[in-house]
């Protein structure tokens, strides 16, 4: 059975083109949060392990049982803060990806940058990764 041609512009001019419209609208936007929520929960995760660090240093000179708790409730929370940040770095790159391959299936030569990670950091762009088999 053969589509004739009205039908099938139609289909791409109202469904699918407005489609893929929304969908570069909200991967870019959405990328952008995940890339500001990642610096947030990376540098707070920091802070956190710089304050743990220094509670642990003042729980040998004052010998009370708080210090050493907030010492390890803080690297704890450090810890898990940076995990966070790890999946907000991830989902930055997915959406970078989807983003790109949307435009390059439209024809537009623009490739968004995968800056999500530092340079001393491997970028995560292996299938493994991406299924969540392999980290950083």
């Amino acid at each position: 059975m053969k589509l004739n041609e009205s039908f099938k512009n139609h289909i791409i001019n109202e469904i699918i083109l407005p489609n893929y419209k929304n969908n570069i609208k909200y991967t870019i936007e959405s990328r952008s949060y995940w890339s500001t929520f990642h610096d947030i929960c990376k540098l707070l995760s920091y802070l956190l392990a710089f304050l743990a660090s220094i509670f642990a240093f003042l729980s040998d000179e004052y010998p009370e049982k708080k210090l050493g708790f907030f010492s390890g409730l803080l690297g704890l929370i450090a810890l898990k803060l940076n995990g966070v940040a790890f999946f907000a770095l991830k989902n930055d790159h997915i959406k970078t990806v989807n983003t790109n391959k949307i435009l390059k299936n439209l024809g537009i030569d623009i490739e968004l940058n995968d800056d999500c990670s530092s340079e001393d950091e491997e970028k995560p762009n292996d299938k493994e990764f991406l299924l969540g088999n392999k980290q950083l």
